[in-house]
């Protein structure tokens, strides 16, 4: 019975511990001159390197946006 209460006290704990699919974000396209990017098409790579700049991408998601 002990054993019983420990599991449905932090069961809750370890299922809201899962990771996400994804990465929840907004982002505004500006051009060169810091004009929004309106009517066009674009695509957009988001990586997250290891280490520094230079590192190998441990997650990676493409976009593609169609007017």
């Amino acid at each position: 019975m002990k054993y019983l209460i420990h599991i449905l006290l932090f069961l809750p704990s370890i299922l809201q511990a899962q990771a996400p699919e994804g990465i929840n974000y907004q982002a505004l396209i500006r051009d060169a001159s810091g004009l929004v990017v309106a009517n066009q098409n674009v695509g957009i790579q988001l990586s997250l390197l290891q280490g520094s700049a230079s590192g190998s991408a441990i997650y990676k998601e493409t976009f593609f946006t169609h007017y």
